[in-house]
């Protein structure tokens, strides 16, 4: 089975779906994250890291290109991302000693 081949935004690297985080914009325009790319919309794929997600931000180019000038970003945008990401890792933690 093959699976879809992912590129970082940031980096241009080469991703597995479990080393990515995806972005994608609320009807509003407002930037959110898709944890399980199950979001309609245009999405974002990034290295799922810190610094990759901050420099995203940071250059408008990266994710303007894709969402348009409208775009919106809370300021706890990388706060409220990093705190899913531990959560959804916690979950998975709980569900692997549960097996």
């Amino acid at each position: 089975m093959k699976t879809e081949e992912l590129h970082c935004a940031v980096s241009g690297k080469t991703l597995l779906p479990e080393d990515a985080v995806f972005l994608i914009t609320s009807p509003d325009g407002t930037l959110m994250v898709d944890l399980n790319r199950e979001l309609p919309g245009k999405h974002v794929c990034l290295e799922c890291k810190r610094k990759v997600i901050l420099q995203a931000i940071e250059e408008a180019n990266v994710l303007g290109n894709v969402f348009g000038d409208s775009l919106r970003i809370p300021d706890d945008f990388i706060d409220k991302t990093l705190l899913l990401l531990r959560k959804k890792a916690h979950n998975m933690l709980c569900v692997a000693r549960k097996a």
